[in-house]
This record gives C-alpha cells, structure tokens and sequence, in this order.
C-alpha cells in the first residue's frame, strides 16, 4: 500500500469517528502542557524531581497508551473508548526501557554536539585563518551523527506496536524486529511523515486548534502503516 492510499484509508477509517479522538487528542494535549507549566515554574529541588516525573510518566504513557488506542480504533471499526488508551504495567515497563534507550542516546548526541559545537566555536576565536577542513569536518560530522540518530529512530518507530500486539516479547527483541521489518520502509516512513507538513503548517497558523484533527489524523496513519508492514511480514504473525 503505497502512501497515497495509506492516507485515504486513514480518512476513510475517521469518517465520523473523529469525536473520540478528537477529545483524546485534547485531554493529552491539556494535561501536556499544564505539567510543562508547572516544570517551568518550579523552584525546590523536590518540586523540579516531582514535575520532571510526570512529564516523564506522561510520555511514556503516550509512548504505549496512544498506539494501543489506534489499534483498538482499528479493531473495533472506529469505536474505540477512552479506557484503550490503557495497557498492562508489563507493557507499560517496556514502553518505560524504550523511551530510556531513545532518551540516552538523544542525550549522547546532544552532549556530543554540543562539546563539537564549542570546540569549533574556539577555535575559530583564537585562529584567524577562517572555515578550515577541520571547522568542515567537525560540522559534516555533526550532521551525520543527527542523521544517524533519526535513521535510528525510524527503525525502531513500530516497538510499541510490537510490544502491544506480541505478548511475551522483549524489549530488546521488539527492537530487533523492528529494525528488521523496517528495513527498507524507513524512506516511506520519512516520506509518509514529511506528508503531513503542510498540515502542520496549517495547524500552527489556527493558533494550534488544527492539532486536535493533524494528530488523530497522523497517529492513526502511523498505525496504518504498522498494520501493512505486519501483514508483508510474517515474522508479526
């Protein structure tokens, strides 16, 4: 199924189901951005602990609680209810050691980058010679290490979607057949995700309202996608 129709089924499949969803998608949204406010306003050292917590637990749920209610929207023809966005503590553990691993090496990165980044900046205060092989190099590698990451990040995009669907799996193991079903499909992954850009831009120009439909409308062809790779693989079986 190419992307085209990946999408027209996703619409298709919304077509008046969008209201639970939509106030899904509102619910996450509000609670999101309350908890942030609350981080950036903290002060105690416990206050920063607690808040930095909930941030944390609330994407981990999004992580699992999210996919398995488009799964269950798939399975129950558009009538999922709110209570599928909850999952096992099982599952909700390993959707916890998947955001860990992400989050280690975002931070390796970051930490590398940044490191790079003042390396370069120095160098250029106390040498006048301009942009040299070396500034070049630092930056090209850079870049890599960022495109490296994301490449990454696609091939392990459809954990929790095996977690949720294969009982009994690891973690380890639902990134291991990740990365082996998504072998070949990241470039349609990126494709299907650079899609929805003029939509995103849309929803931003609506001061944000446009999100409450872009995010059901995107996590839903997100499963989509998961639900064909699954059926071209029988290793989902």
């Amino acid at each position: 199924m190419n992307r085209i129709e990946l999408k027209e089924l996703t619409k298709s499949q919304l077509k008046g189901h969008w209201k639970t969803p939509v106030l899904l998608t509102l619910a996450y949204l509000i609670v999101t951005i309350i908890a942030s406010l609350f981080q950036e306003e903290a002060q105690s050292l416990p206050t920063i602990i607690i808040t930095f917590v909930v941030v944390w637990a609330i994407s981990v749920w999004a992580t699992i609680g999210l996919p398995n209610f488009y799964l269950e929207f798939l399975k129950k023809d558009g009538n999922a209810l709110f209570k599928d966005v909850l999952v096992p503590s099982n599952k909700l553990l390993k959707a916890l050691g998947y955001t860990v691993i992400i989050g280690i090496i975002s931070m390796i990165i970051g930490f590398i980058s940044v490191f790079a980044s003042t390396g370069l900046i120095a160098a250029s205060l106390f040498y006048s010679d301009g942009i040299t092989i070396a500034n070049i190099v630092g930056i090209v590698l850079i870049c890599l290490m960022y495109i490296a990451f994301i490449i990454f990040t696609f091939a392990v995009a459809q954990v929790p979607y095996i977690i949720i669907e294969k009982d009994g799996i690891g973690l380890l193991e639902a990134m291991s057949l990740s990365i082996k079903i998504m072998k070949g499909n990241k470039w349609k992954y990126f494709v299907l995700q650079l899609s929805f850009l003029g939509w995103g831009i849309l929803s931003v120009i609506t001061f944000g309202i446009g999100f409450l439909w872009l995010i059901p409308y995107m996590s839903l062809a997100d499963t989509n996608f998961y639900k064909n790779l699954a059926i071209e693989n029988v290793t989902l079986d």
